[in-house]
């Protein structure tokens, strides 16, 4: 683009231009050039021819400076190389005239509102996406943290003391109650998967010494502890397959304290409420399941 202050020094520069080619156009038609002054001082004047002799012969005069009767003589005609350049004045003046009424370029004053206006739309379009990504990340990132917090809970309200629990349990019914027992009470009290059954002994009555029952007592406390947990702590389990486990868990815990305590001695149908045996495995697949969420999450 040019520089806006040099439109006047560019009009010139054309008008100069189409002069010089009016002029040479004009040249080149052939216009006679008028004689140039050396030419007229060197022109051989004309010689008049001598008076005849006689007497009625008369001197030559000179005409009057002034015309005829002493008036001043008419000014003489243009030439044609005058007219010819009188018309290239014309031409180039008139050309002049028509190159200052052509349209100044205003382009900038023209479309600076609307680039100006492009530009504030483009910055606004731009802030609005950075905001909407920093808002959807945000909110991401919340929604993560949520979770997590959820997760959490879960492990620390239930899932881990609930394995603290039976852990516990497991110990002192595994590691202790059950070494004690002869092969004479595991055959009686075995269940349908021939496992041994504390129900089944306790329904049909069987008399445990005193550290068999001090060892099933303190079981029976840890299985109060854990129906308790269940029961206020139920709304952390989001599955209802084990939700069911657990249901069955509490009733076996509730059997085990009533037995202990004499009732329903000798009704076989509490000896169908043995523990669950799968509610174990069924929690320690639970727990590994949110703990590797939980990592996932904390990446």
């Amino acid at each position: 683009m040019r520089p806006l202050g040099s439109q006047g020094t560019h009009r010139r520069h054309c008008i100069i231009l189409v002069g010089l080619v009016v002029v040479v156009a004009t040249s080149s038609l052939g216009f006679a050039q008028p004689p140039s002054p050396s030419a007229q001082a060197t022109k051989p004047l004309p010689v008049a021819a001598p008076p005849a002799a006689g007497p009625t012969a008369k001197p030559p005069q000179a005409p009057p400076l002034g015309g005829s009767q002493g008036q001043p003589s008419a000014p003489a005609a243009p030439s044609l190389q005058e007219v010819q350049i009188g018309q290239v004045l014309a031409a180039v003046l008139d050309t002049q005239a028509k190159v200052n009424a052509l349209p100044r370029p205003s382009w900038i004053k023209d479309w600076a509102p609307v680039i100006a206006a492009a530009l504030t739309a483009l910055i606004a379009i731009i802030s609005l996406r950075s905001n909407l990504t920093m808002s959807e990340r945000t909110l991401k990132e919340k929604a993560r943290e949520e979770e997590r917090k959820a997760i959490r809970e879960k492990i620390d309200q239930f899932y881990g003391p609930f394995i603290l629990l039976r852990a516990k349990s497991k110990g002192l019914y595994e590691g202790l109650f059950l070494a004690r027992r002869t092969e004479d009470e595991r055959r009686k009290f075995s269940g349908a998967d021939g496992a041994y059954r504390t129900v089944l002994a306790l329904v049909r009555g069987h008399h445990f010494n005193s550290s068999d029952m001090a060892l099933l007592k303190q079981i029976t406390e840890i299985g109060q502890q854990s129906a308790n947990l269940i029961q206020t702590k139920m709304g952390l389990v989001d599955e209802e397959d084990l939700q069911r486990v657990l249901s069955r868990a509490t009733v076996h815990f509730w059997v085990i304290d009533q037995l202990m305590q004499g009732k329903f001695v000798g009704d076989e149908e509490f000896s169908t409420f043995v523990f669950p045996s799968d509610l174990d495995d069924k929690v320690q697949e639970k727990l590994k399941t949110l703990n590797e969420r939980l990592a996932k999450l904390s990446e």
